[in-house]
């Protein structure tokens, strides 16, 4: 890394504010928004428990299902990586880290808090902003780059949504930042036909390690960067192509070990993703199954990706429940983005020359390509949800940052829109982050895609308390069980006396039952009993249970209708 003599006293209490920031943004409403099913997932597998110990097609008491959230003693790291490879398709590190952060926090027999589950990331996300500090600082010698980069990572309403879920996002990015950092200091040695540093291609090959241990997706990020260095090696063939002899040509000395470097980083994914196999991608994946054929569909991913990309800098209240105020950030956002572009145009224009500014930009279009190739060719649109572009955002944030420093020193700007003082640009921009971060902070924007407390208070209101009720879904895949978990875990926080029965019917390992297990179970009722049918086509038997007039009820993640069953009507 370069010398901290470029650093200054007043430097280091800069990025101080912008740590501060990026904390206070990160676990400030860490609790407010619900739980949804990913984490569920992640706290399950992380205490060493699993789904499939919840029993399907009987009925079962809401203490049982969310018995997996309890903590206990005798589990160990050895258990959470059986029940994560039985039942997930994750590797296992974040798991690893979080299983010991609970074992810190938790009390033996009792349910887990959601802020100490959720505060890893939060932790991961907090650590991001220096680790942008430092390779900023390292590849561009420039402190105002590394302070921009801290900044724009501090502010991005991407990086505090991902933060605040106890997913493995935030500890990915940490590898795939000090990773792009390494494939830029890589360049730029090729670039001076200069040998790579042994340490640099051995931090490369730790970080990507790490990196696979933490998200399979890294392997994507990998991918990305060999597209780059492709293109490096083609530039150096085309260059050295009359000049030198075949040996030289083809293995130049700079060269041949950055081959060392990538084919030891192959294997190392190799050994790992053989180890860690898991049998659970078809059932896991399934929703992201699209072929848009030859339709205008096909055009949906691209424009997806670029909004997702847009979000990352700027995200207005367009989730807010008020249609005006979704009509009015969605007019913000478009008019920022016409105010926006030509700035960046401008930012590039001036920085193009740079090689650093060719390296994340080659960075960030490689992933984009890699991403939509796999939408396109494997059929599986990984652009449907914003969490799967992380894997260049580290690289789009580190390039905002640089921007923002040549902003800020007056030397890259737009003339055709106010303000022309370039200045007053960045001080626009780094607002505007602020705000869209506060969106995302108290839940105007990147919303889960569960809300169980809003449905725990309209069952709360509109349910008839003094008579019992089930709560029956169909399993078709894991994430069912996830959902009614958030809905039992909500309703138990809500008011403990709530204590309804759930029946989960196997639609999944068991075909064709499913209907006959709840016709089954409706006629042994014994007392009048309201049914609630989860995000299911399947109905009690309408003699018994008749619909209830104007019943269907839907908020974000869950649709239920409701059946009152009366034996007597037998």
């Amino acid at each position: 890394m370069a010398s901290s003599r470029i650093f200054s006293q007043k430097d280091f209490y800069l990025l101080g504010i912008w740590v501060g920031l990026g904390t206070l943004l990160r676990f400030w409403n860490l609790t407010l928004k619900s739980v949804w099913g990913d984490e569920w997932a992640t706290l399950v597998f992380s205490l060493g428990h699993g789904f499939r110990e919840i029993p399907l097609d009987q009925l079962i008491a809401a203490d049982l299902l969310l018995a997996p959230l309890r903590y206990e003693t005798g589990t160990n790291l050895a258990t959470v990586s059986e029940m994560l490879l039985s039942e997930s398709n994750h590797p296992p590190l974040y798991y690893w880290l979080t299983h010991l952060w609970l074992d810190l926090w938790s009390t033996d027999g009792e349910l887990i808090s959601i802020f100490v589950g959720r505060s890893p990331a939060a932790f991961f996300g907090v650590l991001l902003i220096l680790v942008v500090f430092g390779v900023s600082t390292w590849v561009f010698k420039n402190k105002w780059a590394a302070h921009g980069g801290a900044i724009a990572m501090a502010l991005s309403p991407y990086a505090v949504y991902l933060s605040q879920e106890a997913r493995h996002y935030t500890l990915a990015m940490i590898w795939m930042t000090l990773s792009y950092g390494c494939v830029a200091k890589i360049i730029q040695a090729q670039q001076q036909s200069q040998k790579i540093p042994f340490q640099v291609l051995l931090g490369w090959l730790i970080v990507n390690t790490l990196g696979v241990a933490s998200h399979y997706f890294m392997v994507l990020s990998l991918f990305a960067e060999g597209l780059v260095l492709l293109f490096c090696y083609g530039q150096a063939l085309r260059k050295n192509w009359p000049q030198k002899s075949p040996a030289k040509i083809f293995f130049p000395s700079y060269w041949q070990r950055i081959f060392c470097g990538a084919i030891a980083s192959a294997i190392v994914v190799f050994l790992l993703l053989s180890h860690w196999q898991s049998q659970n991608n078809d059932e896991l994946t399934s929703w992201l199954n699209q072929d848009y054929g030859w339709g205008l569909g096909n055009l949906l991913p691209p424009l997806r990706s670029l909004g997702w990309a847009l979000g990352m800098i700027f995200m207005l209240p367009i989730e807010a429940d008020q249609t005006w105020l979704v009509v009015a950030a969605a007019i913000a956002l478009l008019l920022i983005l016409l105010w926006f572009l030509p700035n960046l145009t401008a930012a590039f224009k001036q920085s193009w020359a740079q090689l650093e500014v060719k390296i994340f930009t080659g960075i960030i279009l490689a992933n984009l390509v890699t991403i939509l190739g796999i939408t396109y060719v494997l059929k599986l649109d990984i652009t449907l949800a914003p969490r799967y572009h992380f894997i260049y955002f580290p690289a789009l944030t580190i390039l905002l940052g640089f921007f923002l420093a040549q902003m800020g020193q007056n030397i890259a700007c737009s003339k055709l829109f106010w303000p022309q003082n370039c200045r007053l640009s960045a001080l626009i921009i780094v607002g505007l982050m602020g705000l869209s971060s506060l969106c995302v902070n108290v839940d105007l924007a990147y919303r889960k895609p569960e809300n169980n407390q809003a449905i725990a208070q309209v069952l709360q209101q509109n349910l008839d308390w003094n008579d019992p009720q089930i709560f029956a879904t169909h399993y078709y895949e894991i994430a069912v069980t996830r959902t009614q978990m958030g809905l039992a875990w909500a309703l138990h926080h809500l008011d403990p006396s709530l204590q309804p029965r759930f029946l989960i019917l196997d639609n999944f390992f068991k075909q064709d039952t499913a209907a006959k297990v709840l016709a089954e179970t409706a006629t042994q009722l014994t007392a009048p009993t309201q049914i609630l049918m989860f995000n299911t086509h399947f109905a009690p038997p309408e003699s018994i249970c008749p619909l209830q007039p104007e019943s269907g009820q839907k908020v974000t993640g869950y649709r239920y209708r409701l059946y009152f069953c009366d034996p007597s009507s037998n």
